[in-house]
């Protein structure tokens, strides 16, 4: 996927990063939220991985084809899953967040402007952490770990991640991650406002309507961390990971006899 791009490297036992010519400090830097992630998600879910992270430039980006140029997400690479990020955000999504910042309630719209820096400083340290917490719980709750079936679960089970390490992890943090996306949910009279259009259209939504998701989502997990804590979490990885013994038990439901099956198997 990345093989014929003209990228520098850092290797790492744990997170390996790959970079744009030029981006060797914000690669260093970003490689370092993303091992902080790393190491409180191996603890919750109880399994050793490798985060992979790749911090591109817009040629780089827009040749490793990964639609949209300057959003984080996760892609798999054959085994690998990478945490994809840019050396800097897209204007039009920074843009947009500067819109929903502007239309929040007065008390949202103050919280945010207090905080350290511009509002557009504010924005990318937000995005920050989206690249270095929330895209890495995305890889630990994959289809290849922990099939969920629909797109709106994972998104919300990783919000819901992404507060309880943000709340054990890092006290100043936390607050701003829930004022941001309280602000994304605070938006009203938009065109999808349902589950339903969130599968259907989550792709090809306007961003500030992408946005609204977001904060419910988020929303929801802080809910669910403030009632249940940690345990959440276990009861997800309980109910959805995918085991062998699992998979022995769902087709004995179906027919009895695959366990003599599976024992006489050679």
């Amino acid at each position: 996927m990345f093989e014929h791009l003209e990228v520098a490297h850092i290797d790492d036992g744990k997170v390996p990063v790959l970079y744009s010519q030029g981006f060797s400090q914000r690669a260093k830097r970003l490689q370092v939220g993303v091992k902080r992630t790393h190491r409180w998600l191996e603890h919750v879910f109880r399994r050793q991985e490798r985060t992979y992270l790749a911090v591109l430039d817009e040629a780089d980006w827009r040749g490793s084809c990964i639609p949209p140029y300057g959003s984080p997400h996760t892609v798999w690479d054959g085994p690998r899953g990478f945490v994809v990020s840019s050396y800097d955000y897209h204007d039009a999504m920074i843009d947009a967040m500067l819109r929903v910042v502007a239309q929040a309630p007065a008390r949202l719209e103050r919280e945010f402007r207090k905080m350290r820096g511009s509002d557009e400083s504010n924005i990318i340290r937000f995005m920050d952490l989206v690249a270095t917490s929330h895209e890495i719980c995305h890889l630990f709750t994959s289809p290849q770990k922990l099939p969920m079936g629909c797109s709106w679960l994972p998104e919300m089970f990783s919000h819901y991640l992404t507060y309880a390490f943000l709340r054990e992890t890092s006290p100043r943090d936390a607050p701003f991650w829930k004022l941001c996306e309280d602000a994304w949910a605070s938006q009203r009279d938009l065109k999808y406002t349902s589950i339903a259009d969130y599968e259907l259209h989550h792709a090809d939504m306007p961003l500030e309507n992408y946005l609204w998701y977001q904060g419910k989502f988020n929303q929801r997990g802080a809910q669910l961390y403030g009632r249940m804590g940690r345990r959440f979490a276990s009861r997800m990885i309980e109910a959805f990971e995918v085991t062998e013994d699992g998979v022995y038990r769902r087709l004995t439901d179906i027919s009895r006899d695959f366990p003599a099956w599976v024992a006489g198997f050679h």
